[in-house]
Formats: structure tokens, C-alpha cells, sequence
């Protein structure tokens, strides 16, 4: 399958994992016609919770908030279209495909509804049928984002002309869309036309400049060119925003090699070498859970193999789907606390650590992280009050004291943690 790149988001759209495939943003309100019922500004509140949630990559509350709106009132169709997108994120083609056709059945020329349909037969490789419901929606909604996919659909039959056509359509509906630049330059490369396609790819790197999968393919193809002191510079700022990019370390190696820094060349090399490892696992268990979403296992070792590159985001969303399974799993919800630490996301890891005790009070490990968090981010009060919980959880324990009285001095001298984001 032709491809730009393993995993990539750009600014008003998901990516997906076969590459640059594009749907539309969660926020975005695609209902032009639904019934008018009696508690609809409820409905609203409602919907507009659970897209915040999918944004968030939180499908359990996403679930829980189109749930709720269903029991207020039943075939609206854009509540049942963000319920679709739910279950697209967690890999639940099935129930997506079902509810994605009950809205077409309530309102059939409901905005993205066959744009979706089209992804989910494109995930599964059915490009003919894909394109056909592409074309549908461009023929009510024409919009760059679908003329992308056209694009990638005609790569992935093999018909490069038709593929180049639709890149060009996409950048003639709106000029500053990078992701048509950057394929329209693969397509060119892939015809050998290398000069044509460093143009169009320099073109989409000026649109998203800290892109690091546009620096990595413009640093690749620079390279390939003989440009290398560029080629090196957006290489080694690819790695600096992604630092699991294997290819990027691979081509900087290449460089080295030529630039007789043999160190650095067999740094980099090896460093592609074992992350290549990785990626081609995660690879694997991107399928696995594709195919098998209610797997809880995989779900987790895909998660542990993205944290161990610092893919920190895509590690949250896949701890969040594997909470949808077990929803009560407190290792899973302590985990989330952690992820959500490492992304440096305080708050939402002070959220989860609260949900937790209240879900299980006597959950002393979590009262102890929760005390620890409130500390780190100036929550003294807070802080004191979920040590002096573990004090009647642990009574024997001699190192709370020693906590509470660490509180008590910070107050003193105000040298408290700053409150996170």
C-alpha cells in the first residue's frame, strides 16, 4: 500500500494509520436537518461534551455523553454521527459502519457521513467502493480533504494520473493545504520527476514548517538530491519533534557517513536500526487491534511499545480505548494518570487519580500519587488533605508524617510547585 508516512496529524484532521487518510474534525457540526424536540438544548450540551471528549481521545466519556443524548431522544443524526466516530477511533468498523448508515437513513445528505463510510472501505482496502463515496461527498460538500483521499484511493489502484489530479484539486480548493503539496510530491518522486517533487514538498514544509513528518520526507529527498547541509538541518529538527522517527535517523546517518563523522553516523544508524524494531511491533499491533478492538492485551502492549518511544499521545489514545473494555480496571486508570504525566498534562492526570478514589476510597497507592501530584502543582491544601487519607489507610506508616510536615514548611515559606496545564 503507497504511503507518506506510519502516523501523522495535521491541524483540522485525523490521520490515520494507512497513512495521510483524512476525516474531519470531531468539533465540527455537520447537522443541517434533525428533529426539534423538546429538551434539544440538553441534547446540544450533551453532544457537545462528547465531542470535546473525542478530541480529548476520551471515548468512554465520549460513549457515556451520545448515550445519554440517545435516551433524551432518539435518530438525531448527529448525535449518532459522533457516536460513529467514536467507535471509528476504537476500531470498531462494524458498529461505525452500522451507525454511520443509520444516519444516512435519517438524513441523507448529511454532511461527511459517506466520507467516513468511504475511510472505513478504504482502512479495509476496498478503494473502488471507497472512491465512489468520496465522490458522492464531493458531490454535495466538495472539499479538499476529499479530494486528498480521491487522491490516496487512486494511489493505492495504482492510477498516478488520476492520483496527481485530485492533489491538484485539493490545492485548487484552498492553496494553503499542505497535506495535498506533500503527496502531490510523492506522486512526483515516485514518477522520478525528483526535482518537481522536492518543489511541491518545499512547498507544503513552508505551509506546516514544524511538521516533522514534512521535514523528515523534504530532508530525504534533499538528501537523495546531494543538498546536504539543508537536508541536515530538517533532519535533525524532524528528530528533535520526533525523536522515534527511524527514517529520519537512518538518512542523518547517511550524511554523517559522507561528512566523515563516523561517531554520529553509527549513533544515528544504530538508533534505526532499534527503532525500526519497534515501529515494525507496533505495526503489528496496530493491526492486531484493527482486527481484534475488543483484545485488552493488545491494546496494552500497544500502548507500552508506544510509550517506550515517547509517542506519549498515541499511547494515551490507546490506553483510553483498553479503558473502554474495562472501565473499572484501576491499574488501567492509574496508567492514564501516568500518561497523562509524561505528556505533561497535570490536570488531566489530577483528574483520573480523583476519579479513582472516588471510585475505590481505600485505594491507598492512589491516595499516595494524588498527594504527591497536588504537591508538584501548589495544591497544599489539597496535598495535605490526601496525605492525611493515607495516614488512616496506612497508620503505621512513618513517612506521612514526614509528608505533612513538608507541607506544613512549604506553606510556611511558600515554596510550592506551579499549578500545570
Amino acid at each position: 500500500m503507497r504511503y507518506l508516512s506510519t502516523y501523522i496529524r495535521c491541524t483540522a484532521a485525523m490521520v490515520c494509520l494507512l497513512g495521510m487518510l483524512h476525516t474531519c474534525g470531531p468539533s465540527e457540526d455537520h447537522s443541517r436537518s434533525r428533529p426539534v424536540v423538546a429538551d434539544l438544548p440538553r441534547v446540544d450540551t450533551l453532544l457537545a461534551e462528547a465531542k470535546q471528549a473525542l478530541r480529548q481521545q476520551q471515548y468512554r466519556d465520549a460513549l457515556a455523553r451520545v448515550d445519554s443524548a440517545e435516551h433524551l431522544q432518539q435518530n438525531v443524526p448527529e448525535v449518532l454521527f459522533v457516536k460513529g466516530q467514536v467507535f471509528d477511533a476504537l476500531n470498531r468498523s462494524g458498529d461505525a459502519r452500522q451507525t454511520f448508515n443509520q444516519v444516512l437513513t435519517l438524513d441523507s445528505t448529511h454532511q461527511s457521513v459517506r466520507f467516513y463510510l468511504g475511510n472505513l472501505d478504504f482502512q479495509q482496502g476496498q478503494f473502488r467502493s471507497a472512491l465512489q463515496l468520496y465522490k458522492q461527498e464531493i458531490r454535495h460538500y466538495p472539499r479538499p480533504e476529499v479530494w486528498l483521499n480521491v487522491g490516496l484511493a487512486y494511489a493505492n489502484l495504482h492510477n498516478a494520473d488520476s492520483a496527481q489530479t485530485a492533489y491538484q484539486r485539493a490545492i485548487a480548493l484552498d492553496s494553503t493545504f499542505a497535506p495535498a503539496y506533500m503527496l502531490l510530491g510523492q506522486e512526483y518522486k515516485n514518477d522520478g520527476q525528483m526535482q518537481r517533487a522536492l518543489r511541491y514538498s518545499l512547498k507544503g514544509l513552508a505551509l506546516e514548517p514544524d511538521n516533522p513528518m514534512y521535514l523528515g520526507v523534504v530532508g530525504a529527498m534533499q538528501y537523495q538530491q546531494g543538498q546536504l547541509e539543508p537536508a541536515e538541518a530538517n533532519l535533525k529538527k524532524a528528530i528533535e519533534l520526533r525523536t522515534w522517527d527511524y527514517r529520519a535517523h537512518y538518512t542523518l546517518g547517511r550524511i554523517f557517513e559522507q561528512q566523515g563523522n563516523s561517531a554520529e553516523a553509527q549513533r544515528h544508524l544504530a538508533l534505526a536500526d532499534s527503532l525500526r524494531t519497534i515501529q515494525t511491533t507496533i505495526a503489528h499491533l496496530q493491526r492486531q487491534v484493527q482486527e481484534n478492538p475488543d483484545n485488552l492485551q493488545r491494546w496494552i502492549q500497544l500502548v507500552e511499545a508506544y510509550r517506550s518511544t515517547g509517542r506519549y499521545p498515541e499511547a494515551l489514545g490507546a490506553l483510553q480505548a483498553a479503558a473502554v473494555l474495562e472501565p473499572s480496571n484501576i491499574a488501567i486508570r492509574n496508567n492514564l494518570a501516568y500518561l497523562y504525566l509524561l505528556a505533561e498534562d497535570t490536570t488531566q492526570a489530577i483528574g483520573q487519580l480523583q476519579s479513582i478514589v472516588q471510585m475505590e476510597p481505600l485505594h491507598e497507592e492512589t491516595w499516595r500519587n494524588l498527594a504527591s501530584l497536588l504537591t508538584l502543582t501548589g495544591d497544599l491544601e489539597g496535598a495535605r488533605r490526601a496525605w492525611e487519607k493515607v495516614a488512616t489507610l496506612a497508620p503505621d506508616d512513618s513517612t506521612v508524617q514526614a509528608h505533612l510536615d513538608s507541607l506544613t514548611h512549604l506553606a510556611r515559606t511558600g515554596h510550592a510547585g506551579g499549578a500545570g496545564r
